[in-house]
């Protein structure tokens, strides 16, 4: 929609702008001897005047000039009317030329410009999701616990596990795009003048690491810490071994884009030149993904049992084709130097995919279940049974192996905003 808008602006400029030079070129300017034919052909004063006031001027109004006009009955309205037109226009021929001095610097047309810029970013990236399925309950084993009931996970990390345990959990990281450039871009630019409305350029702009966000990362920290605090306060004999430990590789590569535009200049604003600019080109991504692991383990050594989340944040391919749109304004500091900011809108669909990894292990000893200290509303869990019993584990969900939670769709959008230095010849 937005790249649709700024086409049609353009095509909307550059219809204005050719209609008002045609509306000009083809109505010549009214001078003093045309005022004189319409007095003598018997126009009424007030149709003189209405002319007078619609036609772009060109009236000789010095003394000699005036007195010329009285000596051929010319009236006196006709004559004010004559002479307040003219200074209209002398003052906004004045005040335009004043305004391309300072918009414009003076001397020959320079077609070349080259530019190195820099700025920040911002991406987004819609997608579907999906979460393992809901865990399954199951009867308790062990005397005294008849009756009693707890579910079989595949990972107290996430889902139905990290509920059960009344922890974090990584849910919002597995069901959105947590992966983006982190902030900063940078390129250069050519480009060249065809007319003085149109320009073709070519952009190279790259994007500084792509990494995990700050939102995420914070996510990632707390869900390793509570597990730990979780199952170092459960009542297990010999629970000398729970850890909980999270690595995160939270960079990746680079992003790059290669562009070619349009770029439609608008009329000058006061000191500014805005312009409008849409295109194409490719899009190059690759070098790497960020990842996560966590490990968790807990009632070791007599009943141990082990923990563990892989994440993968891959990349769908490596380039793209991409749409560009923008618009921006350039200034002229000397004939040859300029500045120039700029927005831009990428379009492109090359999206990061999150895919994840859980797997269990049990070490059959002895069965223990247990509650968290104090709490009579968390449900039981139970640890590990004896041999041959794994299965009334609470942690004997199934085993989770490239499972993709966040799928990306449509378009991802990157919006670079940019300031830059330009060298004209």
């Amino acid at each position: 929609m937005v790249r649709y808008l700024i086409v049609f602006l353009i095509a909307a400029s550059f219809v204005m702008s050719c209609a008002s030079g045609i509306a000009q070129e083809t109505q010549p300017p009214m001078t003093n001897a045309d005022v004189v034919k319409m007095i003598q052909s018997g126009r009424l004063e007030a149709d003189v005047i209405s002319a007078i006031k619609a036609a772009p001027p060109n009236f000789d109004i010095t003394n000699e000039a005036i007195l010329a006009l009285r000596q051929q009955k010319v009236p006196e309205n006709v004559l004010l009317a004559m002479i307040r037109r003219q200074v209209l226009e002398n003052n906004s021929r004045r005040k335009a030329k004043a305004a391309s001095h300072r918009a414009a610097p003076t001397g020959p047309w320079l077609k070349w410009q080259v530019e190195v810029h820099g700025g920040l970013s911002r991406s987004h990236q819609m997608g579907g999701w999906q979460l393992p399925p809901s865990a399954v309950a199951y009867s308790l084993y062990g005397t005294g616990f008849q009756g009693d009931s707890s579910i079989h996970v595949s990972s107290y990390y996430f889902g139905n596990g990290a509920q059960l345990i009344g922890t974090a959990a990584l849910d919002p990281i597995l069901t959105k795009s947590v992966v983006e450039p982190q902030g900063k871009l940078y390129g250069f630019r050519a480009s060249r003048d065809i007319t003085r409305r149109f320009a073709v350029e070519f952009t190279f702009d790259r994007t500084d690491k792509v990494g995990l966000t700050n939102q995420a990362l914070t996510t990632i920290q707390n869900v390793t810490t509570q597990f730990s605090n979780v199952f170092a306060r459960l009542n297990v004999p010999g629970n000398a071994q729970t850890s909980s430990v999270s690595t995160v590789s939270p960079n990746a590569g680079h992003q790059a884009f290669a562009t070619a535009a349009v770029v439609f200049n608008l009329p000058k604003i006061f000191k500014v030149n805005p312009y409008v600019t849409a295109g194409g080109g490719v899009f190059f991504g690759g070098g790497g993904s960020p990842s996560v692991t966590i490990a968790g383990s807990y009632g070791g050594p007599t009943a141990l049992e082990t923990d563990t989340v892989n994440l993968s944040f891959a990349q769908s391919g490596s380039r793209a084709l991409t749409e560009v749109v923008g618009f921006g304004f350039k200034a002229y500091l000397t004939q040859h130097l300029g500045f120039r900011a700029d927005i831009r809108g990428y379009l492109y669909h090359d999206p990061f995919n999150t895919v994840m990894d859980a797997t269990h292990t049990n070490t059959p000893n002895a069965a223990w279940v247990v509650k968290a200290s104090g709490s009579t509303s968390v449900p039981f869990i139970q640890l590990l049974t004896g041999p041959g019993m794994s299965a009334y584990s609470t942690l004997s969900g199934p085993q989770i192996s490239g499972m993709k939670t966040f799928f990306g769709t449509g378009n991802q959008r990157l919006i670079p905003l940019t300031v830059g230095l330009f060298w004209r010849f």
